[in-house]
């Protein structure tokens, strides 16, 4: 199987998500290379702790629009929820934080990292303007 070339733009929908308690590590900056960063560090705890199979669907909670927000200050959270194999030490590596629930954008990216931030601002200002 070939890699596509072009990514994979999958609809945009509003879904109730219930909330649930996360594990999270946040990454600063331009989306492209806040969300590698901070998926890069998600996937090297859930390999070493153990958890990679127990953690399920991941959340990618991107807090600011990249057309109003300064770079530097764009936030984005990479999200699994708090595996059952979970140890107090685990906290040294990951944030608990409480997703509340509700209804929020859901889109599914398959493509380079490098297409985050067009989308959230697509999606913010075309598809679900406020």
């Amino acid at each position: 199987m070939t890699k596509p070339s072009v990514p994979i733009q999958l609809p945009t929908r509003v879904k109730y998500l219930p909330p649930v308690k996360l594990a999270s590590i946040r990454g600063t900056g331009l989306y492209a290379r806040s969300s590698e960063i901070a998926w890069s560090g998600m996937f090297h705890w859930l390999e070493s702790r153990g958890h990679m199979l127990r953690t399920g669907r991941g959340y990618g909670l991107m807090h600011d629009d990249p057309q109003t927000t300064l770079m530097d200050r764009m936030r984005y959270d990479a999200c699994v929820r708090v595996p059952e194999t979970w140890q107090a030490c685990d906290e040294w590596f990951v944030k608990i934080i409480t997703f509340k629930g509700g209804g929020y954008a859901v889109q599914r990216h398959v493509g380079p990292y490098s297409e985050v931030g067009r989308i959230v601002s697509t999606v913010r200002s075309h598809q679900l303007p406020l």
